[in-house]
């Protein structure tokens, strides 16, 4: 996710590296206490809960870098 992010930026790449890592950081760890709780509560199986972050990331990056400009 951070090269498809990263190729979008033309000045002061490294600030805004910084804020993207930190915005998606963040955003995973949201995910992941959310998906915590769901499991949790059972609203969706355990095994759904552990993963639903690395999939939702994983299916993210694919996507960007299909439309990722070179």
């Amino acid at each position: 996710i951070a090269s498809v992010v990263g190729s979008r930026f033309q000045k002061n790449i490294l600030l805004m590296s910084l804020l993207v890592s930190l915005s998606l950081a963040v955003v995973y760890y949201i995910t992941g206490m959310v998906a915590g709780l769901l499991a949790a509560a059972g609203t969706i199986p355990p095994w759904a809960g552990a993963w639903s972050g690395f999939v939702f990331f994983l299916v993210l990056s694919i996507i960007g870098f299909r439309y990722v400009r070179t």
